[in-house]
Order: C-alpha cells, then sequence, then structure tokens
C-alpha cells in the first residue's frame, strides 16, 4: 500500500558487489518511472541478501509494478542488473491520524468532532465507521458512506441518528475506521480505543447563575441529557465551585427535574458565591453539569403578628411575632404611625432574629387614619437578609368604663350619678 515501508532485498555475489540504483516501473518494466534509490551501499539482511526499505509514494500505485536494480559505477555495456520476475500491485492506502492514539473523550451530542486521516494514492471515496465494541473487523456502523470531501470529516453525535449512543453512559471500547468504498481491504482504524459519554447540559436559568434564592423556598432544578444516565446526584457549592460538599439529593431517578421543596427547600447556605451540580451517580468525576455563574442565598423574615385584620388598642401589651428562615444574626426593629417611613419609633435596638418574638406595648399612633400601622425589621448584616415588612394594621383609642361597672347601686330617679371612664391616651377626644 502506498504510504507503507517495502523491504526491497536482492542477493549479490560477491559480496563486494558494490552500490546499485533501484527503480520502479508501472509498465511490467518496459520504463524506469522513478529512482528508488541511487548510489546505495546496500544493507545487509543476512544469510546473503542485501536490500533498500522503500516509503511506497502515492504516484507507486499500480497493477503492474516491477523493481529493476542495476549495478553503479561500471561501464554500460559491462552493467550488472535484474528486474522482478512478476510484477505486483501497490494498492492506494489510507491512515487514520486522529483519533488514533490519543485517546479522546467525546460526549453523546457533540457536534463537528474531527476525525483526521490521509489518502495516499488514488483510492477514491471513503467510508467513515465506528464501533462501541472495542474490535477492529467487525461491529462496525457506518458514520457515512461514499464520503468524497477532505480531512477532517466532521462528525455529530446525534443520538437520534446513531441510535446506540441513546444508550451510553459511559463507552471506553470505541474505534473510528476510514476505508475506501469500492476496496474495503484499503482501511485503517484507530490504534487505541476512546470514550465516548453521556451529557448533562442545559441546566435551568434559575440557579445558573445571577439572582436571589431566600432560605426554604421551593425552586424547581431542570437539565437535558444526552444519552443514558439512570441516576444523579444533585449537589451544591458555596464557595463558587471549588468544592460541591453540600447535599441536595443523592441517587435520584433522572427524569430531567427536581423540585428542591421536596427536601426542605432552599437551604441555610447563605451566601453570594452558591452553585449548583448534577451529576451521574455511577460516574461522578466524569459526567456532571454545574451553573455557569454564582448566585444567592439571603435569609429571610417573615412577619406572623400582627397582620391586615388585626386591631390593636393603646397601652395593651403587644407580642410582636416572625419566622425566620436562615442564620441571619440581629437586627433593628422600628415602628411607623404612617405606613411606610419614616419608622421613627424603635421597638428593640439589637434583637435576636432566631427569638421570633418581641414583647411591646401598643403605643399611642391615632391620628387622621390610625390603619397605617407597620413594623420594619432592619438586620444587622444586609448581605445575610433583606429588611422585612409587617402588613399594615390599626391601632385604637382605649376606653375603660370604671363607674358604675361592678358597683351596681341602687341608684335614684332624680338623683345624680358621676359615671367614669379612664381613656388611652388622655386626649381620646
Amino acid at each position: 500500500s502506498a504510504g507503507s515501508n517495502l523491504d526491497i532485498k536482492w542477493t549479490a555475489n560477491p559480496a563486494t558487489f558494490g552500490n546499485v540504483k533501484v527503480y520502479y516501473t508501472k509498465d511490467g518494466g518496459t520504463n524506469l518511472i522513478d529512482t528508488v534509490a541511487s548510489n546505495n551501499q546496500p544493507s545487509g539482511y543476512g544469510g546473503g541478501e542485501y536490500g533498500y526499505r522503500w516509503l511506497i509514494p502515492d504516484a507507486a500505485v499500480d497493477t503492474e509494478v516491477k523493481i529493476h536494480i542495476t549495478q553503479e559505477g561500471v561501464d554500460t555495456e559491462k552493467v550488472v542488473k535484474d528486474t522482478s520476475d512478476l510484477a505486483f500491485v501497490i494498492k492506494g492506502g489510507i491512515v487514520l491520524d486522529n483519533p488514533d492514539t490519543q485517546k479522546p473523550t467525546w460526549k453523546v451530542g457533540d457536534s463537528n468532532r474531527e476525525i483526521h486521516f490521509t489518502k495516499k494514492g488514488p483510492i477514491g471515496t471513503i467510508d467513515v465507521l465506528y464501533t462501541l465494541s472495542g474490535g477492529t473487523s467487525s461491529g462496525f456502523v457506518p458514520i457515512e458512506s461514499n464520503y468524497s470531501g477532505s480531512s477532517p470529516y466532521y462528525w455529530n453525535l446525534n443520538e437520534a441518528v446513531y441510535t446506540d449512543l441513546a444508550t451510553i453512559e459511559k463507552n471506553t471500547l470505541v474505534r473510528i475506521k476510514v476505508r475506501a468504498n469500492t476496496d474495503p481491504s484499503i482501511e485503517d482504524y484507530s490504534t487505541d480505543t476512546f470514550t465516548i459519554k453521556a451529557d448533562l447540559t442545559t441546566l435551568s436559568a434559575n440557579v445558573n447563575g445571577g439572582g436571589t434564592k431566600y432560605v426554604g423556598d421551593p425552586a424547581s432544578i431542570t437539565w437535558t441529557t444526552r444519552g443514558t444516565i439512570g441516576t444523579v446526584d444533585l449537589r451544591y457549592s458555596t464557595d463558587g465551585g471549588t468544592s460541591y460538599n453540600g447535599i441536595i439529593d443523592s441517587n435520584i431517578s433522572n427524569t430531567g427535574s427536581f423540585q428542591w421543596g421536596t427536601v426542605g427547600g432552599i437551604p441555610n447556605a447563605i451566601g453570594d458565591k452558591v452553585r449548583v451540580r448534577v451529576r451521574s451517580s455511577n460516574y461522578p468525576a466524569d459526567i456532571m453539569l454545574s451553573s455557569a455563574g454564582n448566585f444567592t442565598i439571603k435569609g429571610k423574615i417573615t412577619f406572623t403578628y400582627p397582620v391586615s385584620t388585626t386591631t390593636l388598642f393603646v397601652g395593651d401589651p403587644l407580642t410582636i411575632q416572625w419566622n425566620c428562615n436562615g442564620t441571619i444574626g440581629t437586627a433593628e426593629l422600628r415602628f411607623s404611625k404612617v405606613g411606610g417611613e419614616p419608622y421613627d419609633i424603635q421597638v428593640a435596638p439589637s434583637l435576636n432574629t432566631g427569638s421570633l418574638t418581641q414583647s411591646w406595648t401598643v403605643p399611642n399612633s391615632l391620628d387622621s387614619n390610625n390603619t397605617d400601622n407597620k413594623f420594619k425589621m432592619i438586620p444587622s448584616d444586609l448581605t445575610k437578609a433583606e429588611e422585612a415588612y409587617s402588613s399594615l394594621f390599626a391601632i385604637r383609642g382605649n376606653l375603660d368604663l370604671t363607674y358604675p361597672n361592678t358597683t351596681l347601686g341602687p341608684f335614684s330617679a332624680g338623683s345624680n350619678l358621676d359615671i367614669k371612664w379612664t381613656a388611652n391616651p388622655a386626649t381620646f377626644g
């Protein structure tokens, strides 16, 4: 085959015969086409044989090739020469350059994976094939037949076209073969097997970088699988992807989606360098999909009392209540009687958000619209949680009838009765 080595051999008598010139012909020996070697001091092969190792050129491809050798350095009429008794065939050849010994790793769904080859001589169009079984002779599946283009050939590993790719999670027994379409004996294949593995793609945007999530909230994580991955693990990172030590869930059926709320929602992993990873349970170090960027998790404070239907009375004791998701630390609690800024009354300068309650006495906030009362909680560290606000609620003045109350008389018609009460505020009206 063109591109391969041919050991041309001859015997010489005497052994000190001298240098020779080597030719090849393509017409049975009539015309000496080209010089293989000139002024050649032949290499010894042992047993009286000498010769020359010829790298067969593309131009030598033919069905009527002969080798001709002739002695150099003597008169023409005295020259000693010899020619092959029979003509032989030199075929075109093909060399698979890549993937050959490189052992790449490709993924199901990859586009334009390059298959490099070199044609030796006029071999016409070629077939490109692959196998998943590691063999060299059988089990090859056509990628493309009768390919007339140049190297490289670009292969799209589409599992809808090459259906056995759809069953792969990780296959390390892949080979590529290239061969002449009109003469399948002219072929070459990958020296070493290589790998095709399944792929995880298209992580949902809500966890793929950017935005803020809140501890305890539900979140849907979705992804796409190319190939076959039976079960997956879900992990999260709090250091920007350096490590993924946070466990969301493990060894779950790969349906392409997961509801974070089924395991308690967004975890108490407050920070701004959070990422998510979906990985194969069987090949966690090889097949994975991670967030492209960081997102933020914050704690969350939600007031539970008073609410919008609550009416409080001036001077009464009050227990302010809230829920706290996440470790937030301390916060300041303030009160507004105008439904918003300014929150000019401080309830508590630094309370523990994890205590969930704060005792207070309902203030005098009576004005023209005494339903515009509101609390505001301001975390000491706003990177851990955002400010929280209660619903608007009402505060009314408080009247307490003190006489007659427990004393019921008797009282006489025509006499005076001093009716008494207390009012809070004193300027009740």
